[in-house]
């Protein structure tokens, strides 16, 4: 009788220990965010599907849009922005870039997710952002 106890304890044991690592994977799912699970690469941003910009995301505005950089060497980077200067840039006097990354995660027209970079009058990066949902 003693070793059925056991058992039983050994088994409710791990299926609390299941249930907690499974709220955990819950939570971190609902919590986390798709947008730094993966490095920026050029050739993806530019030649892959769009969607998955939205992973490259964090990595792209903390590692290579640095302050200082031009609007001509943001546009080498990434390409023509979504929206701001349009795809048909003409150095103009924009002040932001927009760049689409995922569509609104409630499927609500205008709450698209996008990468804002914003420039200075002379042309040079100050801040870039993700803002949507």
């Amino acid at each position: 009788m003693p070793t059925v106890l056991k058992k039983r304890i050994s088994l409710s044991q791990l299926v609390l220990v299941v249930a907690v690592l499974s709220l955990g994977a819950g939570l971190k799912w609902i919590s986390g965010t798709p947008l730094d699970n993966r490095e920026f690469s050029r050739s993806e941003w530019m030649d892959g599907p769009r969607q998955n910009r939205a992973f490259m995301a964090y990595d792209l505005i903390e590692n290579h849009l640095q302050a200082g950089m031009s609007r001509d060497e943001v546009l080498k980077l990434l390409g023509n922005p979504s929206i701001g200067s349009g795809s048909n840039y003409s150095n103009d006097s924009s002040q932001s870039f927009k760049y689409w990354i995922a569509s609104s995660w409630l499927r609500t027209p205008g709450d698209d997710t996008y990468i804002y970079i914003h420039f200075d009058k002379d042309g040079s990066l100050i801040e870039s952002e993700v803002y949507g949902r």
